[in-house]
């Protein structure tokens, strides 16, 4: 836990506590669906159409307007929801973020610049190989829901990896793309996922998304998962074929980038 959550000040997730997260983390495995607190659709759909195509609009431009806003909504729910010492944490870590933002640009606006410029740049990184991850329902985190079965959490889970061929390359994220692995044994530590993946393989057919077909879909349907209630669907053709036309993904990325 100590380590979690000085990890967590360095990736930026330091507004909520270490466990709130990690429990997060754990009903998505037991439960087999994927939860938000953020209600996307129906904020989107309360907004007045010139905010809503401006989100569009923001989007299209692969500026990640809806993930910021996600990230707002999160950090204001834990200060009005959560204890003294939560609402404390969140007045700390804010105050401490702008005067850091602030003697950033006071050094060096360049800096400041491109350091929002490789903020952005890290965010889509994380939502392009965790959008195509799951083909699971979405329900509200209260939602009371009956756990899958493990044959239906492997069925709707996929291995966005950046290399089958040279493995090492997915070393770079930290092997983040077994994902089908990591659902197998979710305390597996990460530098055992190939492994673990080779045996999984054998007992589940494990659904490989290739790098390029991870950014096609990413880049086409980076506007519709935005108002879609569902993460779409993936068929085998007649050649046991992954099909992905209708796999569009989740949009606002994983419960990690909440605060």
């Amino acid at each position: 836990r100590f380590w979690g959550r000085i990890m967590q000040w360095l990736h930026g997730t330091s507004y909520a506590r270490f466990q709130d997260l990690a429990q997060g983390h754990i009903d998505h495995h037991i439960k087999g669906v994927d939860l938000y607190i953020f209600d996307r659709i129906s904020f989107i759909n309360s907004l007045p159409m010139l905010l809503q195509n401006l989100i569009a609009g923001l989007e299209w431009l692969y500026f990640p307007a809806l993930l910021f806003i996600r990230q707002i909504v999160g950090v204001s729910l834990i200060y009005r929801n959560g204890n003294w010492q939560d609402k404390a944490r969140v007045i700390v870590v804010l105050l401490l973020r702008i005067a850091m933002f602030a003697a950033l640009g006071w050094i060096s606006l360049p800096a400041l610049l491109l350091y929002s410029l490789a903020y952005i740049g890290a965010v889509h990184v994380i939502l392009i190989v965790d959008c195509l991850q799951h083909t699971y329902e979405l329900y509200p985190y209260d939602a009371v829901i009956h756990k899958k079965t493990v044959a239906h959490e492997q069925a709707h889970t996929f291995s966005t990896l950046l290399s089958l061929k040279y493995p090492w390359l997915n070393l770079l994220l930290l092997n983040f793309g077994y994902h089908n692995a990591h659902h197998a044994v979710m305390k597996c530590p990460w530098y055992n996922l190939p492994e673990l993946d080779a045996v999984v393989a054998e007992q589940h057919d494990n659904h490989y998304i290739t790098l390029p077909q991870i950014l096609t879909r990413y880049h086409q349907f980076r506007i519709r998962r935005l108002f879609d209630s569902c993460e779409g669907n993936v068929y085998l053709d007649a050649a046991g074929n992954l099909n992905l036309d209708e796999f569009y993904g989740v949009a606002g990325g994983t419960s990690l980038l909440l605060a």
